[in-house]
């Protein structure tokens, strides 16, 4: 249980991380 919400925890991160990456790089970019 505590290792399955750590791994989704973790990868919610990564996605909203990624996504925050690619609109910050959109908006620089014009």
């Amino acid at each position: 249980s505590d290792i399955y919400q750590e791994m989704l925890s973790k990868a919610l991160a990564n996605h909203f991380g990624a996504r925050l990456l690619i609109f910050d790089a959109n908006s620089v970019l014009g």
